[in-house]
């Protein structure tokens, strides 16, 4: 063989071998997704969210407690405004400890099967996978997954829907996410993807318990 074709063989493999391997990781990413970042799979947990503007500058910072989809404070330190969603049930308060005032507003009733079916249309929906393997983040070595995805338009709620593109960074033994970070937000009523960036950070307690006031 005349060494001058080897390299344009070895080039056909590897491109003959390239869509099998984008088919593989898109079926990595997205059983990975299915159980790993089903949010009623999730052990309790806390997160901080620092966003950032699409120059990089940083804006707020949000953080949570989640016991459950369905048990949840979430809020923002710096204007002292936190929300205890429980269930139905929702109440305001300048803490994660309170005090707690009835919001004078409930959740839907049926806002576990919204968000179970939203978590299904997301698998479903996923695409541009990337299986980056270990990296370092933070000083640790974590998987590395990135995608993208977003709901169908849901006529109950005007059409609306949600996506984003993703970076997940995963301990490689409990397959738990430790950094998320999200981008290209979109929605029916953003003519561009919103380009700031949101960087989740994860910490697991299995012993929160979240309560509604009496």
């Amino acid at each position: 063989m005349p060494s001058t074709l080897r390299p344009l063989i070895t080039l056909a493999l590897v491109l003959q071998g390239a869509p099998a391997m984008a088919d593989a990781c898109l079926d990595e990413v997205r059983a990975f997704y299915a159980e790993h970042l089903d949010p009623f799979a999730r052990r309790p947990h806390r997160t901080v969210t620092q966003v950032y503007n699409p120059d990089g500058t940083p804006q707020r910072i949000f953080d949570a407690v989640i016991e459950s989809p369905m048990r949840t404070i979430a809020g923002v330190a710096a204007e002292s405004h936190y929300t205890l969603a429980i269930d139905s049930g929702v109440w305001n308060g300048p803490t994660h400890d309170g005090p707690w005032t009835d919001a004078g507003a409930g959740l839907p009733e049926d806002r576990d099967a919204v968000m179970r079916l939203e978590h299904q249309q997301r698998t479903a929906n996923l695409k541009d996978a990337a299986c980056n393997g270990m990296v370092e983040r933070d000083g640790r070595m974590l998987m590395n997954y990135a995608f993208s995805t977003q709901s169908d338009p849901d006529p109950d709620r005007g059409g609306y829907f949600y996506g984003a593109t993703h970076s997940v960074f995963v301990d490689p033994e409990t397959m738990e996410p430790q950094v998320w970070e999200m981008t290209a937000f979109v929605n029916p009523w953003s003519q561009t993807p919103g380009m700031d960036r949101h960087v989740v950070t994860f910490t697991y307690d299995d012993g929160i318990r979240l309560t509604a006031p009496e």
